[in-house]
Parts: C-alpha cells; structure tokens; sequence
C-alpha cells in the first residue's frame, strides 16, 4: 500500500524540533549527534571520499575546494579532498552514503526545542479552517488562502539564509566574514 501523508507540511511545523538558541563555536563531541537535542554546522575536510551507494548526495558545485574531484552530473562519486560546510542532516546522509576520513574545520551547535506555542496554535487554527472548507464551493477562495498561509509558514522556514555577517564600524568600514570561520 501506498499512503499519501496529507498536509505535511503543518504536521513537521507542530512536532518537529528545530535549532532556536544561538549557534555556538565549539569542538565536536559525540553528543551532538542527539539530533532531537542539537543542530550543527561542520566546516570539515573529507579525504579518500568514495561513494558508496548508487545515488551521490554531495553536489561538486558546493564544495569549498576539492582536489581530485570526480562526479556525475554534477554530484561527487570520489575525491581525494574535498571541503564542505554540512548541517547534522548533511552529515547523515553523508556518513549513509560515503566512506572517508575527516577533518573537523570547525563546528556551531544549536539547542533544538519546539517552535513557539503561539506560532503552532496559529497552524493548528489554520488547518483547522483548511480542512473544514475543503470541498465547500462557495469557500473555495478562502481555502485557497488558508492553505497558502500554512504553505508560507513552513516556506518561510526553507529559504536559503544569507550566510554570511556583514557588519560596519566607523573605525574599520565594512566587513564581512562566513558564519563558519
């Protein structure tokens, strides 16, 4: 059988934990592969990457610098170096799909938690409103914009953030540096 899980989207927003504390430099440690407690962004240095599986995960295009590099269509197949900053996520799907040695560059933590009560009660409500008019003819245009605004809510969450701090000072002008350096 197959099921089609209907309205993913406000179920994730509601049960899911996401990184809401500050992101902080540390050294890895073991415990934040709890996933359920933290979020990190790695700065690391893989070498004798190999794939193993049939489906590639890392893209050579998002790669900080590489040596060696083989891909297909545009994901790495193997490497003798290659550079990456990856989320824990990354680093999953990674340690799932390829064999290598390691580097730790850097490494920020975050300590997960659940999105604010007022924000998931606000998707609660929606959906709620969604569902109940549903195959109502006459509230077709007001089912439309409910669930663009559950769409938008977990939408807004997706797009790429901009990852880099630019900052100015009278003294030194403008500077810019990446979050992981």
């Amino acid at each position: 059988f197959c099921y089609d899980f209907a309205s993913s989207y406000p179920w994730v927003l509601i049960t899911q934990r996401y990184p809401l504390s500050k992101f902080v430099t540390t050294n890895y440690d073991q415990k934040y592969e709890d996933s359920y407690k933290y979020s990190y962004i790695i700065k690391v240095k893989f070498s004798q990457l190999n794939c193993k599986t049939e489906n590639e995960y890392l893209s050579v295009s998002k790669a900080i610098s590489s040596k060696g590099a083989v891909s297909d269509n545009g994901k790495l197949l193997k490497a003798d170096e290659a550079t990456y900053i990856l989320t824990n996520i990354d680093m999953a799907i990674v340690r799932q799909t390829y064999t290598y040695e390691e580097e730790i560059i850097s490494f920020k933590y975050a300590i997960n938690d659940y999105l604010p009560n007022d924000f998931r009660r606000f998707i609660v409500d929606l959906y709620f409103d969604k569902t109940t008019m549903k195959h109502i003819e006459d509230l077709a245009d007001l089912y439309l914009k409910k669930k663009q605004k559950i769409n938008s809510c977990y939408g807004m969450m997706l797009t790429k953030i901009y990852n880099t701090i630019i900052s100015y000072t009278n003294d030194e002008g403008w500077n810019s540096r990446g979050l992981c350096q």
